[in-house]
C-alpha cells in the first residue's frame, strides 16, 4: 500500500491524493484526523482507499511507514517531518517539488516529485515511481542527515567559522 499521514486539513491536499488513487485504483492508507476528515471520507471511490484516522503510538505508526510501498506528500512545508520520518524507516516518498521536499527528497534515490499540486501529475508519479527501484537501507542512511548528532556538528562548525 502508499501511504498518506497528516493532520487532515484543506492546504495538506488529502483530496487531490484521494482523487489521484480513486483513479489508480491502488491501496492508500490515510493516516490523519482533522476538520476535512468528513468531507475527504465521501471523497473516496476506490474500496482500496482507506482512512484509519488516529495511531494509538508511535510503534504503530513506524509498522505503518515500513509496511508502505511509499509515503505520498502533496503539500507544501517548511521542512516536512512526516516525509523525515518515512525515510527514517527507509520509505521512499512521492512528493510535490515544493518547500522543505526539495531538501530532504533526492529524486530516484529517496523518492521521487511531482511537478504541481495536480491529482494526474501525481498519478503520473504514482506510475513512474512504480518502474522504479529504491534500496530501503539507502534511504534510511540518507535521512541521518538530519539527526541531532549531525545537527550539533554542522553548528559547531559554522560557529568556529564565525570566531
Amino acid at each position: 500500500y502508499f501511504l498518506a499521514v497528516g493532520r487532515l486539513i484543506h492546504y495538506k491536499n488529502f483530496d487531490l491524493i484521494i482523487e489521484a488513487f480513486n483513479e489508480l485504483n491502488l491501496p492508500l492508507k490515510i493516516i490523519g484526523t482533522g476538520a476535512e476528515e468528513k468531507r475527504l471520507r465521501a471523497k473516496i471511490r476506490s474500496p482500496l482507499i482507506e482512512m484509519l484516522s488516529f495511531v494509538p503510538n508511535d510503534d504503530q505508526l513506524r509498522r505503518y511507514y515500513n509496511e508502505a510501498k511509499a509515503l505520498v506528500f502533496a503539500n507544501t512545508e517548511d521542512f516536512g517531518l512526516v516525509m523525515a520520518e518515512a525515510q527514517a524507516c527507509g520509505t521512499p516518498v512521492i512528493a510535490l517539488a515544493a518547500g522543505g521536499a526539495l531538501e530532504i527528497v533526492r529524486e530516484n534515490v529517496t523518492g521521487i516529485f511531482f511537478a504541481e499540486p495536480d491529482a494526474a501529475k501525481l498519478a503520473q508519479a504514482v506510475r513512474r515511481f512504480a518502474a522504479l527501484s529504491f534500496n530501503r537501507l539507502a534511504i534510511s542512511r540518507a535521512v541521518q542527515r538530519f539527526s541531532p548528532a549531525v545537527f550539533a556538528a554542522n553548528l559547531q562548525e559554522h560557529l568556529k567559522k564565525l570566531s
